[in-house]
């Protein structure tokens, strides 16, 4: 996240050299700011569309390849396995104004239309780096990408110390305080276009600490924190000055001194390095605190932020249980979890009840049987001549109809479907189906991790069920084939949509909804209009007939089409 400041103070420092220059040096990637910079390149090379997943992970491999191709071979694409909790107030400040900016642009956008988000930049992709990281660990890269048990700096620096000549591919101003060989570089991701020719700018650590006349750079990075209005030979001077004992000082270079080591319980549990590569960094992160064995603390899980309809209650209510059971079978001796997510118009974190031992057993039984169903009706038409993201979303409607509510099922076509209709309606749905596929993930990671913990446990009853169910969670598609972008082009036909019609009614019909006003045209914001002030109107005319001696009752809200309206007035 780096030092507010920092990088203004040393561009003036940084050297443009030639491919030349770099001949021979070893790249080591920081993987999450690459997601974010194969964004940025994806966004352009896209025009006015928006790009996918597929696409974001495609730039980044050609990015990776002309790297490669310039005599700079990469050697590592470290990936953060956890933040620490040092950093809990800034993610959430960081949530925070992600939420703002959705809620300001709904407000201005305050109908039921939605425009294309693309304005959000980054904030409609909120799996860039997990959806990266599981590419590459399907490309000609994967030997060389890790997740690593902690934040990404500190074990690229780690690395960048081992040999000499290397190079640290950043956007991260905390990357200059460490220690390293005096031949190390730092390149940020922004000062670097390697087509059609390339233009690079370096920054060498060492050189600008001998021209600055400083020891290291934290003592510069101290000064700029404490106010970063001054100048840079003002700050410059005072770093000159600083007070290495000082325990304020001291305490803000811990993180810089030593290199980064794997947590103590990572030793005891060696079989977690084997899955620590397959793992999202939410759930890596939830792993390791449940690891460090405190029973006192409550573990804390900071969700994606869904583009939701910010007025509507909260995408991640839907696949909650399904959640619950994934930390359910890490957790041990612990009973709360603590979900970090949107509730109104801030971030917050919402405290919940873990199952016990019976009823974990108990629901993954009652999940398990569900998928059964579920994968037998997947093979029969029309479910199986959907594509594989669809047939997916489907069995997210099975598992979470009573959080979703029945939507109607011609808005749910183009939810499904992957169409983006320019109604927040729609967005919302759209949200709440990705709310339960990455529920589904999370369960499937966390089963993962259990295998791999209880190997001893093989041929037991719970065993052979957490299997089972695992077995029928392996098959779910990778982030970019499953989860569509808000405004991505997707190639749909009226045959498509009626195959998925009909799925969806046999979903409903196996969910128990017959209720055939789900499967009517859904009607316009004017026609619901109508419809509430009919209603009052008759609930009017019947209070002021003669001889009604009945007592009054309160005003019923006007039943809506909208799904979503009928949460709200719930929750």
């Amino acid at each position: 996240m780096g030092v507010a400041g920092l990088t203004r103070f040393l561009e003036p420092y940084a050297v443009q050299c030639t491919s030349g220059d770099l001949k021979d040096y070893l790249a080591i990637i920081d993987g999450p700011a690459l997601a974010y910079h194969a964004y940025s390149l994806a966004s352009t090379a896209s025009g006015t569309r928006t790009p996918s997943y597929a696409d974001v992970n495609a730039s980044a491999i050609r990015w990776l390849k002309s790297l490669e191709e310039m005599d700079i071979k990469v050697s590592a694409i470290l990936f953060d396995g956890a933040l620490p909790s040092s950093k809990k107030g800034e993610r959430s400040k960081r949530l925070q104004q992600n939420v703002s900016r959705v809620l300001n642009y709904r407000s201005m956008n305050s109908t039921t239309a939605c425009p294309i988000p693309r304005p959000l930049g980054s904030i409609i992709y909120p799996l860039l780096a997990p959806s990266l990281m599981e590419t590459l660990s399907k490309s000609e890269f994967a030997r060389i990408v890790r997740m690593v048990p902690g934040e990404a700096d500190d074990w690229c620096a780690a690395a960048a110390q081992d040999s000499p000549r290397n190079i640290i591919f950043t956007s991260d101003s905390d990357l200059f305080l460490y220690e390293y060989p005096d031949d190390f570089l730092i390149m940020f991701f922004r000062d670097i276009k390697l087509w059609p020719t390339p233009e690079l700018k370096m920054y060498s650590p060492t050189n600008i600490c001998k021209r600055m006349q400083l020891d290291n750079l934290t003592t510069l990075a101290f000064t700029i924190q404490e106010d970063s209005t001054r100048t840079t030979s003002q700050a410059i001077v005072t770093a000159r000055g600083i007070d290495v004992s000082d325990r304020e000082y001291v305490d803000f270079t811990l993180r810089y001194v030593g290199k980064a080591k794997a947590p103590p319980h990572f030793h005891d549990h060696p079989e977690v390095w084997e899955v620590l590569h397959t793992l999202d960094a939410r759930v890596s992160e939830f792993m390791m605190q449940v690891l460090e064995g405190d029973t006192q603390s409550t573990p804390d899980v900071y969700l994606p932020l869904l583009l939701e309809d910010p007025l509507q209650g909260a995408a991640w209510k839907v696949g909650q249980d399904i959640r619950l059971l994934a930390y359910s079978l890490l957790t041990g001796r612990q009973l709360l979890v603590r979900e970090w997510k949107r509730k109104a118009q801030s971030v917050t974190g919402h405290t919940h009840a873990l199952y016990s031992s019976h009823d974990m057993a108990t629901y993954a039984s009652e999940l398990a049987e569900t998928i059964k169903e579920w994968a037998t009706s997947a093979a029969t038409v029309p479910t199986r001549q959907l594509p594989v993201q669809q047939q997916w979303s489907l069995l997210v409607i099975r598992l979470c109809m009573d959080d979703l509510k029945a939507p109607n099922s011609a808005l749910l076509v183009r939810a499904v479907s992957g169409v983006f209709e320019t109604s927040w309606d729609n967005v919302h749905l759209t949200a709440r189906l990705q709310a339960g596929l990455y529920s589904l993930r999370m369960l499937q990671q966390c089963i993962t991790i259990w295998l791999a913990l209880n190997s001893g446990q093989a041929g037991t009853e719970l065993h052979n069920l957490i299997s089972g169910l695992h077995e029928a969670l392996m098959g779910m598609p990778s982030i970019q084939k499953l989860f569509v972008v808000p405004g991505e082009e997707v190639t749909s036909s009226p045959e498509a949509n009626a195959r998925l019609l009909q799925a969806i009614k046999q979903t409903y019909a196996a969910s128990g909804v017959k209720d055939e006003s789900f499967f009517a045209p859904p009607k316009s914001r004017r026609q619901k209009k109508r419809d509430k002030r009919s209603k009052k109107q008759e609930y009017r005319a019947r209070q002021e007939s003669p001889g009604d001696e009945s007592p009054q009752q309160e005003l019923p809200q006007a039943m809506s089409n909208n799904a979503f309206a009928v949460l709200d007035q719930q929750s």
